[in-house]
Order: structure tokens, then C-alpha cells, then sequence
């Protein structure tokens, strides 16, 4: 039962920023200060990009005994002893993600990575304003409030690394995510906790982050 309801909760998360229309909005038009996105001059999240120095690995580097795993065109690597891929199967009404990843634990709720893909939508160019259709599609569906935002980079691949919270099923979650851009598809890394526990997992999810690849079909 556990098992089930974090999955579940995992795949929720997806509905935020995938079933928003064809585009359209304040997102077809794109904006060039990153600022504009959450109205957040001052944010405090990842608030050095380019400070690795709080991380065990450079970016690109592999540690040892980390597995990688692989989605649709990309690949990501974690610890192997704590990181599982899940094998549920999702039902067909939902936007099926690329991979899942069940952190082991024995709390009520399992820590969990979901990474979902999908084609740019319609009047939808480029990593700006995606970003900006993703945020206005959460506010729609009003389940997640994005607090935080940063542009950065996970590997070699810019994007925006982004902070939310929201409840479901009578669960506080919070969510590290980061969004990215590749091949004109757009893809949306999600790192969900509880509340109480999301923060003891932000340099973790910035070290599985830095090992992104993305690779040819």
C-alpha cells in the first residue's frame, strides 16, 4: 500500500504540467528575464548555479556504485543501493512518465524521482516559455504552488531548477524539479517528498541531476 500510494502521488504530479490546453496563455510569448516567471526577485534556491562545491561529484561524473537509468532519449544515474525503478504500470487516462524512481526507506511515504517528456505544445518555442506554460498550468490546476526558481544547468543542459509544494490525499508534499528543453521536446524531472522531509534531499537531487545525458533516437 505504501508503494502504491507514493506512486500514485508521483503520477499526480504529472497532470500539473501536461494537461493544459495547446499553448496559449502568457507562455506562447516567451520573456527574456528569468525573474518574470514566479514574480521572484529575490529567490533563495540553488541561489549559485554555479557552485558545486556542496556536491560530492562534478557535474558529468558518474560516483561509484551509482546505476544509471534510462528514459525516452536521456539517461540519469543514482545511487543503486537506494534508488529502484519502478515497475507499476500506469493507467492509460494519465500521461505515462518516461521513468520512475522509488527511493527505499520505511517511512509512509517512499521518496521518488518522475520524469515525463512530451512534444512542445502548439504556439510553445523554446526553454522560457515552457517554463512559463508549466507554472501557469500548475496555477490552473491549483494542487501545486510553485515557490522558487533558479536557471541553471544539470550537466551540460540548461534549464530551470524549481521548488513547489502542494498537497495530495491528505499528504504535504514538497518538490524539487527540474525543467529542460532538448530536440524540441520538453522534459520535467520531479524529486517529491513530504514536507518535513524534502529539504535533507536538495544536494541529492542536484548530484543525480549533474549526471544527466541526453542521447540520439
Amino acid at each position: 500500500m505504501k508503494k502504491a500510494v507514493s506512486f500514485l502521488l508521483a503520477v499526480s504530479l504529472l497532470a500539473a504540467f501536461t494537461g493544459c490546453g495547446d499553448g496559449g496563455g502568457n507562455g506562447q510569448n516567451g520573456f527574456n528575464n528569468a525573474d518574470d516567471i514566479l514574480g521572484i526577485k529575490n529567490h533563495s534556491y540553488e541561489a549559485d548555479s554555479d557552485d558545486s562545491s556542496n556536491y560530492s561529484a562534478e557535474p558529468g561524473m558518474i560516483p561509484r556504485g551509482w546505476e544509471t537509468f534510462y528514459g525516452d532519449g536521456f539517461s540519469i544515474s543514482a545511487d543503486g543501493s537506494l534508488w529502484e525503478k519502478s515497475t507499476e504500470t500506469v493507467v492509460a487516462s494519465l500521461n505515462s512518465p518516461d521513468l520512475i524512481l522509488m527511493r527505499a526507506g520505511t517511512g509512509s511515504f517512499r521518496t521518488n524521482i518522475n520524469v515525463i517528456s512530451t512534444k512542445l505544445p502548439k504556439g510553445i518555442s523554446g526553454l522560457d516559455a515552457y517554463v512559463r506554460y508549466s507554472v501557469d498550468c500548475a496555477n490552473e490546476a491549483g494542487t501545486y504552488t510553485y515557490k522558487d526558481q533558479k536557471k541553471g544547468r544539470a550537466n551540460e543542459t540548461e534549464g530551470y531548477y524549481m521548488y513547489l509544494e502542494g498537497e495530495m490525499y491528505n499528504i504535504s508534499l514538497g518538490c524539487y524539479q527540474f525543467i529542460c528543453v532538448s530536440d524540441n521536446k520538453a522534459y520535467v524531472f520531479t524529486f517529491t517528498d513530504t514536507l518535513e522531509e524534502i529539504d535533507k534531499y536538495e544536494d541529492e537531487f542536484h548530484e543525480i541531476m549533474d549526471t544527466l545525458e541526453f542521447y540520439g533516437s
